[in-house]
């Protein structure tokens, strides 16, 4: 599961088996989405974006994903200053012929709306574009309505982590994943009435997307937090089996970390975390319970690089989210 693979191989064999596991700083696991429709119920798929906009005190979580013929989606809006935060949660039924999975290698669009929230997303090319639009979320400060339409650009030197694994040896459990991180960030958004437009350095972003064919009681964590170090950007991501270090638009693969506590650690690396809020999300939708949890934490210590660099992290806001 930790070897490194820089071949591009197919992603399934003919009997549906995972062909490879590993990980990589490219897209090397191949799929195609018409030979997956058929069995596109069998999938789950997730994309969780976090916006970080440090001049306007905001943290923001977006998750989108499908659970069998459900899509579910959900807004949670932290206000770092104030430590307050808003969440709505959306979900929609997908309709039998409907239902695919996306290559997320490849460009594409979707979207899923109800009265209380609107999320769409789609990529060209090394750009991604989100909206997100929620009339009845309400802020700290009673103002309602939400809406954002901004643009994430990839670095095209901007190496990120993929990662292909068997989840049960003998089945033809799998997943396959990438995280993306720093993006940067343009475009706009509203509280209310009052719009706000987002220039260059205002904002950093991540995503993390994945699908595989999973147990109905698998859950998804990710532990995320990026920014500026040492005057370069970059930042870090943890799922429970993977750590993936980002510095100066170069990947580096940390074996051995655990979560011990509320500090990450391995002969490599500590970085204490420390809470800040968190918002849990719970609600029964097509008769059985959905749970989410959105944490805002920080993050002190350090990551010794392949080089020998060691990058000093202090007080880095990131994210828990457990979906």
């Amino acid at each position: 599961m930790n070897t490194y693979r820089s071949e591009v191989v197919d992603l399934l064999d003919p009997f549906s088996t995972l062909t490879q596991q590993g990980w990589s700083d490219r897209p090397v696991w191949r799929y195609r989405s018409e030979e997956l429709k058929k069995r596109a119920p069998q999938f789950k798929t997730w994309n969780i974006f976090s916006i970080n906009i440090p001049k306007h005190d905001l943290y923001i979580h977006v998750t989108y994903r499908r659970r069998r013929y459900q899509m579910i989606y959900s807004l949670v809006i932290f206000d770092t200053k104030n430590h307050s935060f808003s969440s709505e949660i959306g979900h929609s039924r997908i309709r039998l012929g409907q239902s695919k999975v996306i290559n997320y290698y490849q460009d594409f669009a979707t979207a899923q709306a109800t009265k209380n929230l609107r999320v769409a997303f789609s990529k060209r090319s090394h750009k991604r574009r989100l909206l997100v639009g929620s009339p009845d979320i309400t802020l700290h400060d009673g103002v309602t309505n939400f809406n954002c339409d901004i643009s994430l650009h990839q670095n095209k030197s901007l190496e990120t982590f993929h990662c292909a694994r068997t989840l049960q040896k003998g089945t033809k459990q799998f997943t396959l994943k990438e995280t993306l991180l720093p993006l940067s960030v343009e475009g706009s958004f509203t509280f209310g009435e009052k719009p706000i437009t987002l220039l260059e350095h205002d904002a950093l972003a991540s995503l993390h997307w994945g699908f595989g064919k999973m147990p109905h009681s698998f859950h998804q964590g990710i532990i995320t937090a990026y920014g500026s170090i040492d005057s370069h950007l970059g930042g870090f991501s943890f799922d429970g089996k993977h750590f993936a270090c980002i510095y100066n638009n170069k990947l580096y693969h940390k074996e051995g970390v655990i979560l011990d506590g509320h500090r990450l650690v391995s002969s490599e690396l500590s970085l204490a975390m420390n809470p800040i809020r968190e918002r849990r999300i719970s609600k029964r939708i097509f008769f059985k319970k959905h749970k989410e949890k959105h944490s805002l934490v920080s993050f002190t210590g350090h990551i010794n690089l392949d080089d020998e660099t060691r990058l000093e992290i202090n007080d880095m806001v990131g994210s828990l989210i457990e979906i």
